[in-house]
């Protein structure tokens, strides 16, 4: 078994993602006498210094999917310990793993790293680091990791598309039973043909991908065995995909379908029927009312983390009349979200009611009186209890439109603007950014924006705000070159699978040489 070391350092394990398509996990096996509040800086000093860079991606056994990790590490454990490490990256689907070690010499500490391939075990790349303090030592991450995809393997990996990079990822890895494929524009077709036996897996995790029924009838229905499923943003799939695709699940732990535009109660419903184990359930900024609470939560008895956040725009589909049977059938509930519903001080009675013992509740975006929420920190005096400031307008969902952008006035003063999959058009994001002089960042994915919106929109800003469209075609070099005559200013831009070309990233690049592109 791990030693207690290794264990502290595979908690760490993080993907990594050189260019757009390799993974590595990171595998820190630490051999230093360290205090426990010593080896904390460091690990998250170097994971600061490489995610930093976005050359790295989470391979996160959080949101559900801890205890499947935690059984893969186990079995990995079982493995000769020269060949643990590269038997726990296949075992995750991953390409590489990057193995270090931290130890302490004659006041020094010193950190080094081997980049393996997780097939066949070869040390393909070598980096090595001294330094006086943990701190120096996290600091030089960015240098390491800068060495380390440099290596010719890596390069290769990264000159192939998608789908050869899926193909190599799950070529002839009968014991693959963790996907995480992050936050990717992977298809159906891509898909389909690169997991020949879904059969195998037990957690998927792909989030922000154009996934269609198709996705789900043909690939997600066959994915029986899964016990962790993570689908967030799958706008394109439909009511009746969700269904067909779900309706031979009986062994999940952990759902995420958080902003699947088209999840209903009856999806909700369906599910919580027939998995009765479920201990994470996400189904935030959707279109689902008090029934999936009432009929379907309700149903369960094992829940520890329930997050169902609002949709941002006069959300009233969820009251304080479905969510107490919720919180009654599942007493074990630690976790529970609910911020952006508008529900008032009705939550500080239920809360009292209820006998669940909270570590974690996010009321953030209800309108609860001082009152109240003194009275819901009473009750749980143990529990962290979020009501964040109002910052931020998000908007989610198909079924959000331009009648419902006036709602959005209610808060003039949200320095972040962000829309998510809604049917909202140039028209109402120009009337919205018109009333809000002090805007900083605005946001559109997998939204109907189009080049009329970014040929109109400079005049409106004394100082540019960070623009961000993602999976948004209606955006092109035309309607960057008009910006561009227009925009006095420019300090950060993201364009992500819009139809801006290479020409029209130069364009900007050449006109703002400081701001921060990022293009892709």
């Amino acid at each position: 078994m791990f030693s207690k070391s290794t264990a502290m350092g595979m908690a760490f394990c993080i993907a990594a993602a050189f260019g757009q398509n390799a993974s590595a996990i990171l595998w820190i096996q630490s051999t230093a006498d360290l205090p426990g509040a010593q080896a904390s800086v460091f690990r998250e000093g170097l994971r600061g210094e490489f995610l930093s860079g976005n050359k790295i991606r989470p391979l996160d056994p959080r949101g559900g999917f801890e205890p499947l990790w935690r059984s893969l590490e186990d079995r990995a454990s079982n493995a000769p310990a020269s060949s643990r490490a590269p038997y726990f990256g296949r075992l995750m689907g991953a390409n590489f793993v990057l193995q270090a070690s931290l130890s302490r010499s004659n006041g020094a500490f010193q950190f080094a790293a081997r980049l393996l391939e997780a097939e066949s075990g070869k040390t393909v790349a070598r980096a090595e680091r001294s330094a006086p303090t943990l701190d120096a030592l996290a600091a030089s991450a960015g240098s390491l990791a800068r060495e380390l995809e440099a290596c010719k393997a890596a390069q290769d990996l990264n000159a192939l598309d998608s789908a050869a990079y899926l193909a190599k990822t799950f070529l002839d890895r009968g014991e693959l039973q963790y996907v995480d494929l992050g936050d990717r524009p992977f298809g159906d077709e891509e898909l389909l043909a690169a997991i020949p036996s879904p059969e195998t897996l037990r957690a998927f995790r792909l989030r922000n991908a154009r996934l269609t029924d198709r996705f789900a009838l043909e690939l997600l229905a066959r994915m029986t065995n899964l016990a962790a499923l993570d689908l967030h943003a799958g706008a394109a799939i439909s009511e009746a995909g969700f269904l067909g695709g779900l309706q031979n699940h009986t062994k999940l732990v952990a759902l995420d379908l958080s902003q699947c535009a088209h999840l209903s109660d009856a999806v909700i419903l369906a599910v919580t029927a027939r998995n009765k184990d479920l201990r994470y359930l996400d189904f935030s900024r959707t279109f689902t009312s008090d029934r999936s609470f009432a009929l379907g939560v309700a149903s369960l008895n094992r829940l520890e983390t329930l997050k169902r956040s609002g949709n941002g725009v006069n959300e009233c589909l969820l009251t304080c009349e479905g969510v107490p049977s919720a919180l009654w059938a599942n007493p074990g509930l630690r976790t529970l979200v609910l911020d952006g519903n508008l529900l008032g001080d009705c939550l500080a009675t239920i809360l009292g009611l209820v006998p669940a013992r909270f570590s974690e509740l996010d009321l953030s975006e209800n309108p609860l009186s001082p009152a109240a929420l003194q009275r819901i920190r009473s009750l749980q005096p143990q529990c962290i209890v979020r009501m964040e400031s109002n910052d931020v307008l998000r908007v989610f969902g198909a079924e959000v439109s331009n009648r419902h952008m006036k709602a959005g006035l209610q808060r003039p003063q949200a320095p972040r603007i962000e829309f998510f999959g809604t049917a909202v058009t140039d028209a109402s994001y120009l009337y919205l950014c018109t009333n809000h002089p002090g805007l900083r960042f605005f946001g559109v994915t997998s939204g109907l924006v189009t080049d009329h919106f970014l040929t109109n929109v400079a005049p409106f800003f004394a100082v540019q705000p960070h623009f961000f469209f993602s999976n948004c075609p209606g955006i092109t070099d035309g309607g960057i070159k008009d910006f561009l005559l227009r925009a006095a200013k420019m300090e950060e831009m993201t364009l992500i699978e819009t139809s801006v070309t290479r020409a029209g990233a130069d364009a900007i690049r050449e006109k703002f040489p400081h701001c921060r592109l990022t293009y892709r």
